[in-house]
């Protein structure tokens, strides 16, 4: 769809996904959402960076608040908070 040239299309599938009864919760619709945007990145590489950003731009619209996940953009922080834990626990278990 966004990578044939029309990603005013995609806010019409994301509606139509939502409607599944895998998608009833606000967890598993940001889920969905960042299945979405990982695909959509991944598609910059082949179509460019306007249309899927279009896309992300036109979904993120009709997107309800509650279902809306920002996680993917702090994934290095998450990163590194995971890096500190295990070198802490290294230490601890040295210690012991």
């Amino acid at each position: 769809m966004v990578g044939g040239g029309q990603p005013g299309f995609a806010p019409l599938l994301y509606k139509e996904l939502i409607k599944r009864p895998e998608c009833q919760t606000p967890e598993k619709r940001q889920a969905l959402m960042r299945r979405i945007r990982e695909t959509l990145f991944k598609l910059i590489v082949i179509v460019g960076v306007c249309k899927p950003l279009e896309a992300i731009f036109d979904i993120d619209a009709i997107t309800r608040p509650e279902d809306k996940d920002y996680t993917f953009s702090r994934y290095e922080v998450v990163r590194r908070q995971q890096a500190i834990a295990e070198a802490d626990n290294k230490q601890r278990g040295m210690a012991v």
